[in-house]
């Protein structure tokens, strides 16, 4: 409803102001008020879900923390094969073009409410710096250190609707529900046993209970070749991670859950004996 006055504006303003000079007008002409860094940045858009970015020779580590902040996320983990990239994308899905830059590396999109990203975790590199520590949380908020889940989900499974957690949980967290990366995380980081447990048995309640949520899990531990299961046995979430799957192997009274966590168990359990 302010588009006439605006436009308004803009007309006198262009009336009135001065010729721009030849130098001005060219908008390839740079800037030495504006960051290199930030030039680039303008390259990278996130919209849809989708990457619209364009490389040219940017170091790897530079154009992945451009595609992780045009998000608005985190970034967790750092480039294992440091190099230079030139590469366009068009609209292309953000694990596609995460996928592209990293090659073999694995990596994890963590999102949060409303589908936003929450984190980008690269997995076998180099820790990215922490962050400045900030004033510490108020008890009831689920862990936010140590190893993220390793296997890479698809965006459905992340987007899980929040599932309401037993009541040690409820009242350790201070929050009656929590999502399936909360409830992941939880499983793989707390040091309190009991709580990975109840963790792991609201994820496993919620896979027995929902076809479609335990097909997209069964694929992204399907997806994992030899040489992934390597580096989840001997990442630094690979004793937790096994632990996970022996519980959910365990408990599972889905035969096709049973016996997929066995075999994913079995596989990282032989890399870790063969590494050891």
């Amino acid at each position: 409803m302010f588009a006439a006055p605006v436009a308004l504006v803009v007309a006198v303003v262009l009336a009135t102001a001065p010729a721009a000079r030849a130098d001005d007008a060219s908008p390839n002409v740079a800037r030495p008020d504006v960051a290199r860094s930030d030039v680039a940045r303008a390259n990278v858009r996130y919209e849809r879900e989708r990457i619209t970015a364009r490389f040219d020779a940017v170091p790897l580590t530079d154009a992945i923390q451009q595609i992780v902040t045009a998000t608005g996320g985190d970034l967790r983990g750092g480039v294992r094969d440091p190099r230079d990239v030139t590469l366009e994308l068009h609209g292309v899905p953000l694990e596609e073009a995460l996928g592209r830059l990293l090659g073999a590396q694995n990596f994890t999109v963590r999102y949060g409410e409303g589908g936003r990203v929450k984190t980008i975790a690269l997995e076998g590199g180099p820790e990215a710096p922490p962050k400045p520590k900030e004033t510490p949380t108020a008890a009831g908020e689920p862990p936010k250190e140590g190893p993220a889940f390793p296997i890479v989900l698809s965006r459905m499974f992340m987007r899980h609707r929040p599932i309401t957690l037993s009541e040690p949980l409820a009242e350790r967290f201070g929050q009656e529900k929590a999502s399936m990366p909360e409830l992941l995380e939880i499983a793989m980081v707390d040091e309190d046993g009991i709580s990975r447990a109840l963790a792991s048995q609201a994820v496993l309640s919620a896979l027995e209970r929902e076809g479609r949520y335990r097909r997209s899990f069964l694929r992204s531990l399907h997806q994992l070749d030899p040489d992934e299961m390597s580096g989840l046995a001997m990442g630094p979430g690979g004793e937790r991670l096994v632990e996970l799957l022996e519980f959910l192997s365990a408990h599972s009274r889905e035969p096709t859950l049973q016996k997929k966590a066995g075999v994913v168990l079995e596989q990282m359990q032989d890399a870790r004996r063969t590494d050891s």
